[in-house]
């Protein structure tokens, strides 16, 4: 959908694929970097809802982009909010599986995130 919204506000195939590309490598990045950091302070939460917090900000501004310029950074943005929460959250739910089962819990944590990338959007269309 990055794409697609980058090409309808006149960016190049460079353009998309430069910041899908930068939000995909910053969001590998920021995965180890957090995940080491969380560990090192002991503070898996606060640090989960920085990520969340960048991305809270980031994915509504992005209806507000009108320029491709706007656009990519928030895209850039975006990455570095995935990258700072997900590891994080992987972790808690790991934790969490000897009493809820491991299977019950990664199902119910991917249909609430595919659920939330799928009603968002439309939200904010409505």
């Amino acid at each position: 959908m990055n794409g697609l919204f980058l090409a309808s506000l006149g960016a190049g195939a460079a353009v998309i694929s430069s910041a899908g590309g930068l939000s995909e490598f910053l969001n590998y990045l920021t995965s180890g970097v957090s995940g080491y950091f969380a560990d090192r302070i002991g503070q898996r939460w606060p640090l989960a809802f920085v990520g969340y917090g960048v991305n809270l900000l980031a994915v509504p501004a992005l209806a507000f982009a009108g320029h491709w310029q706007a656009a990519a950074g928030l895209i850039v943005v975006q990455g570095v909010g995935r990258g700072i929460r997900k590891p994080l959250v992987q972790a808690m739910l790991s934790y969490t599986t000897r009493q809820y089962g491991k299977g019950r819990d990664y199902g119910v944590n991917t249909a609430l995130d595919h659920t939330g990338r799928t009603l968002g959007p439309l939200v904010i269309a409505g």
